[in-house]
């Protein structure tokens, strides 16, 4: 696969760049975009799977230990979207709608957080 990129340089010059994607590099593209898309997924499957929940911090804490925001943003020791990707590309099966599945993940994985969380709280 050949990319090609073109940049406005100092008024009307253009400078274009080709280059040539092995089959290595076309492949982990494609792997990274891929995971990029099934994070994705799973943030709007826990949304949904969460309903209204999401945006109600104080229940979120009190029913799963974490708001929605940790339990998504990369920076907190919450943070579950890869944990999410990771069990249902596990549990996926063809002879299960994925939506199911996905619920399935999202509710063994939230009782692990809440599992973690308690664990990191008692060895403080």
């Amino acid at each position: 696969m050949t990319i090609r990129r073109e940049q406005k340089i100092f008024g009307n010059t253009t400078l274009v760049t080709e280059f040539e994607l092995t089959d290595e590099e076309l492949e982990q593209a494609f792997r990274e975009r891929d995971h990029q898309y099934m994070l994705e997924d799973a943030e709007r499957q826990l949304e949904e799977y969460l309903s209204d929940d999401a945006d109600d911090d104080a229940y979120m804490r009190e029913t799963y230990l974490a708001t929605f925001d940790e339990l998504t943003s990369p920076e907190s020791k919450s943070y579950s979207l890869d944990y999410l990707v990771e069990r249902f590309s596990d549990e996926q099966d063809c002879n299960v709608a994925e939506n199911v599945v996905w619920q399935n993940v999202i509710r063994d994985a939230l009782e692990d957080v809440k599992s973690r969380i308690v664990r990191d709280e008692e060895a403080i």
